[in-house]
């Protein structure tokens, strides 16, 4: 067995705080950290510290905060403290603004027995036997004392009696030394010169003594030495009792009233208390409640109810509710309903509701997501800066066929042509709902008819021309001669050659429903491009478009593949209460209990909208935490509460409201009479103790997933276990590694779960790695063997049709109009060009084509040859980059023609 060197003695394991190292020996871990494996990877921290990249940084609290000594965190304080005691939250050293301070607490108002003191938002304690006082008197006793001008006594003097209705001390009838109340007969002691008689002070006159009854044999006979006045010697035959002493139901007279009683001054008498009340000062101020399993009474003003009215219970007590609430839980200031005219609003009761809020049911109901004004039935009639009504709603920017009237904020719908616009009239059009139709200057016009064309400036459909020219032009938006310079060179696209020696040009105009690429026109533009139609050009889209209708980034139709579509707009991020949808690569909305969110699920969420708390286990927002959750109201989430409680309050383990079956609550903590290691079992009606799994120190039930405290190096997980850190190498200590760990290098003394996954050494990875390697290369060298094979073959099929024309180009007709065709030495002359892939068709539109083999196929004849010498024309096409190149006649040439001079001319397009 492997021992270490620790301070000159071998040990079996190095203690906390310290890590062993290959040399066998112990080294101190680094400043400040409990439990570490190396000096810069510490796993533990001490109090006041969490760990941050394998080292223990100091932990910063803010307001309301104090260091959690459990768990290495921020936890809060007390409410209405500004800064609290470690270990103990509840003790405040300050109170935030609005709070008085007393006692080491903050309260929101003065607790009972004390008064306020605003100068130094303090509370000041009563003389001892006041309940209600200020800074100068008491004006409420406390049980068993007197009010006797401003000051609190137990007995009043001579002359007075305690009225138990008022807890004063009040004047006995004048006939009275000393009374129990103020009538004439509530005398207890007479002036000199008159004795007591039922009460009564009358004239001295023969009578048996005090404390003495006249027996049937006429003498007086002492009564039991409890009884003032009896009608017999025993003790159960009083009928009046002397000072100090009441007179119970049984006749007998006693110091002190028996439960369920109260001693009246009044009339000496032990009375009942009211029903529910097991200890009372009198008939209407009770003490104490009875309390059962069945029934929970709480005390409130005096009485016994069931249910606080304008307060809360804590405790067998009601607290009153803050000013203007009318209904309350929790803590005073937590309203559930208010007072007219005050509205509830976030629990508090306020006098009107903040803006983006509407009153419903006398509650301030937050408008939907944008709305600054809402309706009671939450449809939105005002939005916030940059949104726009729409069905009720507040959006970002309107629908397809609605457009931004920026003045009225809302979403006004599109004339019916338009499918995109920017105003509601025809001629506010950007896209048309027609995709036949023609968009000219905001209008949507039904399409023209074959062979024609919309004139840019009258929107009038006319004859599209596309033909060789020769002499006059004007009708072809040329001058009238054919020179070069007499080219319109705003023309859509235009092209000029020669033809041999001969000095004149032909010029090609293409007047058309179309737009310039490349040199090429087309009828519609590629991706990435829209038609500017001033310009009968291409324009490329904005960068941040896939496609579009113009140059602006708020025109896109579809976005780039990384980007998201809001709108008409694409964008890298979703704004807020939105998400980006990968598969749709748009914008949707969030659910709406989501502020931010991953999805569009209810538990997609990653933030929640006011009123709500966060589940982050779930991903949900909902009204109240669930079961074994508590609110965090700094953070608005719901925390798991500790593993010991069913419900709490906090996350410690002394926050605890309700405990598991077999526990008891006790000062915040469930407790059970099970020694350490033991849980208990409820076995018919008594409870039995079981041990704990093996890898718990305490738990609360069976298994491994009931753990409450775990052994050493061990951390406990929400889920109630007890799992070691991950490894990222084998640990020889570790012979089988436990799948299931904690991640402890981001943790902050919680359990993040992750899984320990077996890690290969570095050869064993650089052997699979050239494994790798050589099977793709050999892949990939077979699939090359199989590309050549089938060129080779591909290539000699080719060769067998040697005997066929060699191809050519496409030949630029010379008659005008639309279809005609001639064939010259193998080849076709066509008036459907091709140009940059873009075919024209009879119809005059261009779709995209592949260059296409237009190799002659039947013989030509005598008769075609000569038709072709009649007229022969130069060879013209277009390169990709937009250059027209000129080329010449193909064939042999006949022995009665020249040879034919060759000038290498090319024309570019602007």
């Amino acid at each position: 067995m492997e021992r270490y060197l620790h301070r000159a003695l071998c040990v079996d394991a190095c203690p906390e705080a310290f890590y062993h190292t290959s040399e066998m020996t112990c080294q101190p871990c680094s400043e400040n950290c409990h439990l570490c494996t190396g000096p810069d990877h510490c796993l533990k921290c001490t109090s006041s510290y969490y760990v941050s990249d394998g080292v223990c940084v100091k932990l910063e609290c803010g307001e309301g905060e104090v260091e959690d000594p459990d768990y290495d965190d921020c936890m809060a304080c007390e409410e209405g403290c500004k800064k609290c005691v470690l270990y103990n939250p509840r003790h405040c050293l300050s109170c935030i603004e609005g709070f008085y301070n007393f006692q080491d607490g903050c309260y929101k108002y003065c607790p009972a027995k004390t008064y306020s003191v605003e100068e130094d938002m303090t509370c000041v304690p009563c003389e001892d036997s006041c309940v209600s006082c200020d800074e100068h008197e008491c004006y409420w006793c406390e049980t068993d004392f007197f009010l006797l001008e401003g000051e609190c006594v137990s007995a009043c003097p001579d002359g007075f009696y305690g009225n138990d209705d008022t807890n004063d001390c009040e004047e006995c009838h004048l006939n009275c030394a000393t009374c129990g109340g103020f009538e004439d007969d509530d005398c207890l002691s007479c002036n000199e010169g008159k004795m007591l008689e039922n009460g009564e002070c009358v004239a001295v006159r023969e009578v048996c003594p005090v404390q003495t009854f006249l027996s049937d044999g006429d003498e007086c006979v002492d009564c039991h030495p409890t009884c003032e006045s009896c009608s017999g010697e025993e003790e159960n035959q009083c009928t009046k009792c002397g000072k100090g002493r009441f007179l119970t139901l049984q006749q007998t007279c006693v110091s002190k009233c028996p439960a369920g009683s109260f001693a009246s001054q009044r009339s000496g008498v032990c009375e009942a208390c009211p029903r529910g009340c097991l200890q009372c000062l009198d008939a209407q101020h009770c003490s104490r409640c009875e309390t059962s399993r069945k029934v929970q009474m709480f005390l409130q003003n005096g009485q016994c109810v069931k249910d606080c009215v304008r307060g809360y219970p804590a405790g067998q007590m009601c607290h009153s509710c803050a000013a203007g609430c009318s209904s309350c839980e929790k803590n005073a200031t937590h309203c559930l309903t208010c007072d007219k005219p005050f509205l509830l609003h976030e629990h508090q009761c306020v006098d009107e509701c903040p803006s983006a809020h509407t009153v419903q049911d006398r509650k301030c109901q937050q408008c939907p997501t944008a709305c600054r004004e809402c309706t009671p039935l939450g449809k939105c009639s005002g939005c916030e800066e940059n949104h726009f009504l729409q069905e009720d709603l507040c959006v970002p920017s309107c629908a397809e066929r609605f457009f931004e009237d920026a003045e009225r904020g809302e979403c006004l719908r599109c004339h019916a042509d338009c499918a995109l616009c920017n105003g509601p009239s025809s001629s506010d059009c950007d896209a048309c709902i027609d995709p036949e139709a023609t968009l000219h200057r905001g209008a949507c016009s039904a399409p023209c008819p074959s062979h024609q064309y919309r004139d840019s400036t009258t929107g009038e459909c006319k004859a599209a021309l596309f033909q060789w020219l020769t002499g006059s032009c004007q009708t072809l938006l040329l001058h009238s001669d054919a020179s070069d310079s007499s080219l319109e060179k705003d023309a859509p696209l235009w092209f000029c050659f020669s033809k041999r020696k001969k000095k004149h040009r032909r010029c090609c105009v293409c007047v058309c429903v179309c737009v310039c690429v490349y040199g090429s026109c087309v009828d519609g533009c590629p991706t990435g491009y829209y038609a500017e139609e001033s310009k009968q050009r291409c324009e490329p889209c904005h960068a941040s478009c896939h496609s579009c209708v113009g140059k602006q980034s708020q025109q896109c139709l579809t976005c780039k593949a990384h980007l998201f579509q809001e709108a008409k707009e694409c964008v890298e991020t979703c704004r807020h209460s939105h998400y980006g949808n990968a598969v749709s690569r748009t914008c949707e909305k969030c659910d709406p209990s989501c502020a931010e969110c991953s999805d569009g699920g209810e538990d997609g969420c990653l933030s929640c909208v006011p009123g709500l708390v966060y589940l982050r286990t779930e991903g949900r927002c909902l009204p109240s935490c669930p079961e074994g959750y508590y609110h965090d109201s700094a953070q608005h989430t719901c925390e798991s509460c500790h593993v010991s409680c069913k419900t709490c309050s906090g996350r410690l383990s002394q926050s605890c409201d309700s405990c598991y079956p077999g526990y008891e609550l006790s000062e915040g903590r469930c407790e059970s009479g099970c020694d350490p290691g033991q849980h208990p079992v409820i076995k018919g009606s008594g409870i039995a103790c079981q041990e704990c799994d093996s890898s718990c120190l305490e738990c609360r039930g069976l298994g491994p997933s009931n753990c409450t405290v775990c052994p050493a190096q061990a951390i406990l997980e929400a889920g109630g276990r007890c799992l070691l850190c991950c490894h990222p190498e084998e640990d020889e200590d570790f012979a089988t590694p436990q799948q299931d760990c904690c991640n402890c290098t981001e943790t902050r003394g919680q359990c993040i779960l992750s899984t320990n996954l077996p890690f290969r050494k570095e050869e064993e990875e650089e052997a699979r790695g050239n494994l790798t390697i050589f099977i793709i290369a050999s892949v990939l060298l077979v699939l090359g063997l199989v590309v050549v094979f089938f060129l080779i073959k591909h290539s000699r099929s080719k060769g067998a049709q040697s005997d066929l024309p060699p191809r050519g180009y496409t030949k630029l007709g010379s008659a005008g109009g639309f279809g005609s065709s001639s064939k010259y030495g193998g080849y076709t002359s066509s008036s459907s060009a091709s140009h940059s892939g873009y075919t024209s068709s009879a119809g005059g539109r261009f779709q995209e084509a592949e260059l296409v083999d237009i190799s002659g196929h039947r013989s030509v004849t005598k008769e075609d040859e000569d038709d072709d010498d009649d007229d022969d024309e130069d060879i013209v096409y277009m390169g990709q980059d937009g250059t027209v190149y000129r080329k010449f006649r193909y064939g042999q040439l006949g022995e009665d023609e020249d040879e034919l001079e060759y000038d290498d001319e090319s024309y570019r397009f602007r």
